[in-house]
Formats: structure tokens, C-alpha cells, sequence
């Protein structure tokens, strides 16, 4: 039986000049992704947030820090695709200029 290991969810910041883009990674390895938009963005800076780990993964007192998210910008050219490897086990989500 086949099963989705990549959900995702899109919508635009309140002032509609954002898109935010939630994407989730239930498999055990890395997952290539093409996002395609409608329209065409402007270049820039993508910022990315990424939560990861091994599921089951937890904080503990011990181990305070074992599952954060990380921050970090992806350079984009602008266009109406973006070319992204998600994290195994990982939620991401991305802030676009629109």
C-alpha cells in the first residue's frame, strides 16, 4: 500500500505580499521537491525553518536541545519553481516574496 510521505500546505501572509509554504517529510531519507507557483516571484532570499529528528524524538532536562528548529535562507532567482531537498523526518516551512 502506498503511503504520501510528503504533505504540504500554502497560503499568503495577511498583507499578500508573503507566501508561506508548510511542507512534511514522513519518510526516512531526504525527499527532492519542485514547488511550482502560479505566478511568477521575484528573486530574493527564501527563509527556511526546520524542525527534524527521528520519530519519537524528544527534549528532555538531560537533553534540552536534542530537537530545534533551524533557521537559514536559500538563495532564489526568482521564477515560478523551486528546487528543495527536504529533511527526513522534518517539517519545513518557507517564507517567499511575492
Amino acid at each position: 500500500e502506498a503511503v504520501d510521505v510528503v504533505a504540504f500546505h500554502a497560503g499568503a501572509g495577511l498583507a499578500g505580499d508573503e507566501l508561506v509554504v508548510k511542507l512534511v517529510n514522513a519518510a526516512p531519507e531526504a525527499c527532492p521537491v519542485t514547488l511550482t507557483f502560479d505566478a511568477q516571484l521575484p528573486a530574493g532570499k527564501v527563509s527556511r525553518e526546520t524542525l527534524c529528528g527521528e520519530p519519537g524524538a524528544k527534549n528532555t532536562p538531560e537533553e534540552p536541545l536534542r530537537v530545534v528548529p533551524k533557521k537559514d535562507e536559500l538563495p532564489f532567482s526568482g521564477g515560478k519553481t523551486l528546487n528543495l531537498d527536504l529533511a527526513p523526518y522534518s517539517f519545513t516551512v518557507l517564507h517567499l516574496n511575492r
